[in-house]
């Protein structure tokens, strides 16, 4: 355990790093995507190392800035900057060996407690986050099921 927790501090200073880096101003564009085009969205979700139907998960109003989860040894972070009904996302991940990537997106629309855009789809749950990235730069990470990240913030 004194290793989680030596990681996820190490995990959580990348995020404040990042953003520090990338401020993340929201700008007054309008979203970047539309609802009605969003693709069929799949049954399934990874939640740690087991796979569980989405009937499982029920959307909710609450909602955090920062969600983490971990898959194969690797973590990932997920910090939300959201204002009005524009939604701003870095996606962190840090492998098992240290290397670590940063996707940002941008003007993504909210609605009822989810959010999308062109790359990907969020959903808040109460406790967490569902995630789905249609073309992930990282290959650890499913494009098929969604993911679903614990809140920490």
């Amino acid at each position: 355990m004194k290793r989680k927790a030596s990681h996820t501090g190490f995990v959580l200073g990348l995020i404040f790093i990042g953003v520090a880096q990338h401020a993340l101003a929201l700008p007054s564009k309008t979203c970047s995507s539309d609802e009605q085009f969003l693709p069929p969205l799949p049954d399934w979700v990874l939640r740690g190392k087991n796979i569980q139907p989405f009937s499982l998960f029920k959307p909710s109003p609450s909602k955090g800035r920062t969600y983490m989860t971990e898959i194969g040894g690797a973590t990932l972070l997920i910090d939300v900057r959201q204002q009005g009904k524009i939604v701003n996302i870095n996606r962190h991940y840090l492998s098992g060996n240290g290397q670590s990537t940063t996707e940002h997106y941008q003007h993504a629309c909210e609605s009822g407690g989810h959010f999308y855009a062109d790359q990907f789809t969020g959903i808040y749950l109460d406790n967490g986050l569902l995630f789905l990235e249609q073309e992930s730069s990282v290959q650890g990470i499913p494009e098929n099921m969604w993911v679903y990240y614990d809140r920490v913030e």
